[in-house]
């Protein structure tokens, strides 16, 4: 591997410079990219399809410092005012990363070209958007249900997917876009008593929180305006 790239003079010198790397078969354009990336400056991988997105993250997980974020940007897997709309996991997916990649100083982002070429959200949206819960937290039920409706999520009667919230008395059930599991705030009043996490299939409560992020469920606005 090191016969064939030479990692200190492997990135262009100049924009708009293309280099080529030759004979890099099976693992080795990832463990050459794992290799840059160990300069501790951000850099992007575009994979030709969605289809190898996953595998291309497996590789470099397995080659990059556990120190550094390897991030997935998916594109939506389907075309642009089609009747179909893209996964909420996808959503969730790239709402996280674009949360990121202002202040991202280094790290991977994986991403197929489809979504290279689309227009993204800007970041003051993404930005506008977001919020945070403490426990002990002040908590107006009112202003956070008009608030989540304006970030794009959906009143349900229960909690199944990323991008959907339900209220019931003092329990308030939330799905953030980007996260794994869902989050179940107990209120006391107008105060957060505690936040936990909760499995979405049986709703049982798990592990107890002291602060969960939220992001917008969409990536666009979805106001009057």
């Amino acid at each position: 591997m090191s016969d064939y790239l030479s990692v200190n003079g492997a990135l262009p010198d100049s924009a708009g410079q293309i280099l080529h790397w030759r004979k890099l078969h099976g693992l080795a354009s990832s463990y050459a990219v794992a290799q840059l990336a160990q300069n501790r400056q951000p850099l992007v991988y575009v994979c030709s399809e969605s289809a190898h997105l996953n595998s291309v993250a497996e590789e470099l997980e397995f080659f990059v410092d556990k120190s550094l974020p390897v991030t997935l940007f998916p594109d939506w897997e389907c075309l642009p005012y089609d009747r179909i709309s893209p996964h909420p996991d996808l959503i969730s997916q790239r709402l996280l990363a674009l949360h990121k990649l202002p202040s991202m100083t280094e790290g991977i982002v994986i991403l197929p070209v489809g979504a290279l070429i689309q227009r993204l959200a800007p970041t003051n949206y993404i930005a506008a958007h977001t919020f945070d819960l403490h426990v002990d937290d002040e908590f107006d039920l009112q202003a956070f249900r008009q608030r989540l409706s304006s970030a794009g999520y959906y009143s349900v009667d229960q909690v199944m997917s990323p991008g959907e919230y339900a209220i019931r008395g003092g329990i308030v059930d939330v799905f953030p876009s980007g996260a794994d599991n869902p989050f179940r705030l107990d209120l006391f009043d107008t105060v957060i008593e505690s936040i936990r996490q909760f499995d979405a299939e049986s709703q049982r409560s798990g592990d107890a929180l002291q602060h969960v992020r939220l992001l917008p469920a969409r990536e666009f606005p979805v106001d009057a305006q």
